[in-house]
C-alpha cells in the first residue's frame, strides 16, 4: 500500500505544475481558493460569482424600484390634495353664489312681494296671472334687530302680458314682512297698487316708467 501511494504521488508532478498538489491544500484552506463542490451539475464557486456579478445589477433594480415606489407615493399624494382642494373651492363657489341667490329669490321680502302680486286685482286685469318674477330682482334689501326695509322691482310675467312691479316693504319685530307701497308698470303706464304711508316718498319708477292719468281712474 505504501509502495502504490509513493508511485501515485511520484506521478503529480508530471501531470500537474509545480508545486500546485502542494499549494492547494494550503490556499483552500485559507480561503484565498474556494474549495470546488460540485452541486446539480454546476459547482458552487461559479453560482457564487455569478450570484456576486448579479448583486450590483439587483442592488441597483431594487433601489430604481423604491425611488420610484415613493415617487409614485409622492403623486398619488399630490393628486388627492389638488382633487379635496378643488372640491373645497367649488363648494365655496357654490355657497358664495347660492346664498344670495336664495336670499334674494326666497327670502321673507321677496316671497311677501311675490305674494301680494299674484293676489292683486289690479296686477291680474292688466297682465293675468303672474307667472313668472324674471330671474333675479333689483333693489336692496337690510334688516337689523328685527326691524328692516326692502326696496324691490320685479320683471313680471303674466298669461296676458308683462310688466314691472316697484314695491317698497317694512318689517317690525315679531311680525313678517309687508307692503307699505306698490306700482305696477305696464306699456309706459304706471298702476298703483298702494299708495305709500303718508310722509314718505314714493317709490321711484324703474327705467321707462311715466305718469299719466288713465281713464280707468288709476294714475298711470
Amino acid at each position: 500500500m505504501d509502495t502504490a501511494r509513493r508511485d501515485w504521488n511520484a506521478r503529480l508532478p508530471s501531470r500537474h505544475p509545480q508545486g500546485f498538489r502542494q499549494d492547494i491544500p494550503h490556499q483552500a484552506a485559507s480561503g484565498r481558493i474556494p474549495r470546488p463542490v460540485r452541486h446539480a451539475g454546476r459547482s458552487v464557486t461559479a453560482t457564487r460569482a455569478a450570484l456576486d456579478r448579479a448583486a450590483p445589477s439587483l442592488v441597483s433594480w431594487a433601489g430604481r424600484r423604491a425611488v420610484a415606489s415613493r415617487t409614485d407615493k409622492v403623486l398619488l399624494y399630490a393628486l388627492l390634495t389638488l382633487v379635496l382642494l378643488g372640491g373645497l373651492c367649488a363648494c365655496c363657489l357654490f355657497a358664495a353664489i347660492f346664498t344670495p341667490f336664495r336670499f334674494w329669490t326666497h327670502g321673507g321680502a321677496p316671497e311677501a312681494a311675490k305674494s301680494y302680486l299674484r293676489n292683486n286685482p289690479v296686477v291680474v286685469a292688466q297682465i293675468g296671472q303672474v307667472t313668472g318674477f324674471g330671474w333675479f330682482p333689483n333693489g336692496s334689501v337690510s334688516e337689523v334687530n328685527g326691524r328692516g326695509k326692502a326696496h324691490l322691482v320685479f320683471a313680471l310675467k303674466g298669461t296676458k302680458g308683462e310688466g314691472r312691479a316697484v314695491l317698497d316693504l317694512e318689517k317690525k319685530p315679531k311680525t313678517d314682512w309687508s307692503v307699505v307701497s306698490a306700482r305696477l308698470y305696464v306699456a309706459g303706464k304706471e298702476f298703483i297698487l298702494r299708495e305709500p304711508p303718508l310722509g314718505s316718498q314714493p317709490a321711484p319708477p324703474p327705467p321707462g316708467g311715466r305718469s299719466e292719468q288713465d281713464s280707468d281712474g288709476y294714475n298711470t
